[in-house]
């Protein structure tokens, strides 16, 4: 069971749902049966490329046992994913998010991620 919290800033024209695992992100548009894309959750330490592993103990991973543990680097794989659903789509002008969560995230938890999101993804 996933939990999700919806972050909507204008009246929905569109909407991208983000499912940010500890081992791959998947981004689509609602309402699709499947999702645009699909990614490794990693930014590789020797090259910075966003889904691309290293295994060296320089790669980043910003999801641990479910929870984000580095929000800038968090920030960087959903930018490269809604870059790849915004180009998979681009007659679509995305207003609104769905963004998944783990099923036992506090509310605080919920709060922070959403309030990042915002302010550093506009």
């Amino acid at each position: 069971m996933v939990k999700s919290v919806v972050i909507q800033t204008e009246m929905s024209q569109g909407c991208v749902v983000i499912d940010t695992g500890g081992l791959y992100t998947r981004m689509g548009i609602g309402g699709e049966d499947t999702p645009n894309t699909i990614y490794k959750t990693v930014i590789n330490g020797e090259t910075n490329e966003v889904g691309s592993e290293s295994n060296t103990r320089n790669d980043t991973k910003p999801i641990s046992e479910g929870s984000i543990t580095d929000f800038d680097a968090a920030k960087r794989v959903w930018e490269y994913g809604l870059s790849l659903v915004d180009a998979s789509d681009r007659n679509t002008e995305f207003k609104s998010v769905v963004l998944s969560v783990k099923p036992h995230t506090t509310v605080d938890e919920q709060q922070i991620t959403m309030e990042y999101f915002i302010e550093e993804l506009e």
